[in-house]
């Protein structure tokens, strides 16, 4: 390890990060002669913007309620990003380690917040001209809209920067909601958000806590079953993960084996189209609902993903004990989240001393399978992030080239 800081030290990223960024320079103006290729033209530029800022950013996708959301608090050590049991994530959001904050803050680009004061207007100018009744006969699939469906109907702002947990919360789920809501009210209005609100948050993570700050990016995406047919969406998560060094997908371990897989191997065969298998990761989420010696054991799992969807890189993980395991080993947060059920909790709450409740979070912890994936997947990640970027970077230029 010593001889590998030694070289890492000697190396002179500033001239390497220039030389990466003439390079793809090179590789677009050598594009540019030749015809249909603005897609790739687009792809290098992304990728020497990432480059000057030497930020590496990793992608998270999952189908609805595999877990994504749960997985990302988990990574950050703290609940930032909302969870709902109906689809959630629309926007892209991306999430920066800054332990330089003392609470997380939402930041939300000047040209987004044009684009969404755009769509509240054009909203509610729909609901104006078609009544509130029409709207809430568009949404009926999505009932948790209809309370914003007669907030716009009164006037609502946007704002562009949020700070504290609850708050940040609270304001992403409105954000989200307006975007569902423009896709079910105004279908064909124009409007493709490029510029992604950006929360920068200390992390109650051990795996972050000698960072000042991170050029890991992590970011959340809308999965496919949530995007459904919406081709704004569903391009937006396309463009997230062409701009990815890494993309974690999750699969739901009481999935597996079902029809519901079938669905999810297609879009795990898009992603490999887009990116490759080298970066690829899988988590497979909520081992802890593995029943009995009949369901399939760790390296079954492993096995079955391998041979199905062609991937080496495989994480067991329970993200929910893994969240709540740091929750109280941080800050004492929720004991009784430490236990399978409110029955339990309730007939030992008197009891149960603190070392006990100590003991059962480790345990929960290292049950979790969370530790080796932040330390096999994230960590090295972090501590390699300038390298990766710009490695990254020069494998699009020679994918667009090819």
């Amino acid at each position: 390890m010593g001889i590998y800081l030694e070289k890492m030290l000697a190396l002179d990223i500033p001239n390497l990060q220039q030389e990466t960024i003439d390079l793809l320079e090179s590789s677009k103006v050598f594009l540019s002669k030749i015809n249909h290729t603005e897609n790739c033209q687009q792809q290098i530029t992304q990728q020497q913007e990432l480059v000057k800022k030497l930020e590496l950013r990793m992608t998270v996708v999952a189908p609805m309620k595999a877990g994504k959301s749960t997985i990302i608090n988990a990574i950050v050590g703290q609940e930032l990003v909302p969870s709902h049991s109906f689809a959630m994530t629309t926007l892209p959001t991306e999430i920066v380690i800054n332990n330089q904050l003392t609470e997380p803050k939402l930041q939300i680009p000047n040209q987004t917040v044009e684009i969404l004061t755009g769509l509240t207007q054009q909203i509610t100018q729909a609901i104006e001209q078609q009544g509130i009744e029409w709207a809430y006969k568009q949404t009926e699939e999505y009932l948790h809209l209809k309370d914003l469906v007669t907030e716009l109907a009164q006037g609502m702002s946007i704002n562009s920067q949020v700070i504290g947990h609850s708050d940040i919360q609270n304001y992403l789920e409105k954000v989200n909601h307006i975007i569902r809501l423009a896709t079910k009210l105004i279908p064909n209005y124009d409007w493709n958000i490029f510029h992604l609100p950006r929360i920068e948050t200390p992390c109650q993570s051990s795996i972050f806590s000698s960072l000042q700050q991170s050029n890991l990016i992590i970011v959340d995406t809308p999965g496919p079953n949530e995007a459904g047919d919406n081709h704004k969406l569903a391009e937006t998560v396309i463009t997230q993960i062409q701009n990815s060094s890494v993309v974690l997908f999750i699969l739901d371990y009481t999935n597996l084996h079902t029809k519901a897989e079938e669905e999810v191997k297609k879009e795990v065969q898009k992603i490999i189209d887009l990116r490759g298998k080298d970066n690829l990761f899988v988590l497979v989420n909520k081992i802890d609902r593995r029943k009995d010696k009949n369901s399939l054991n760790s390296e079954q799992v492993k096995s079955y993903v391998k041979s199905e969807f062609g991937i080496e890189n495989i994480f067991e993980i329970s993200a929910i004990n893994a969240f709540n395991a740091n929750s109280f080993l941080q800050n004492k947060n929720n004991p009784q989240e430490l236990f399978e059920d409110i029955d339990t909790w309730e007939m030992v709450q008197d009891t149960i001393t603190e070392t006990k409740l100590q003991q059962l979070a480790k345990q929960k912890w290292q049950k979790s399978g969370f530790s080796s994936f932040l330390k096999d997947v994230i960590y090295k990640l972090t501590i390699g992030s300038t390298h990766e970027c710009m490695r990254t970077a020069i494998k699009t230029a020679r994918s667009c080239l090819n």
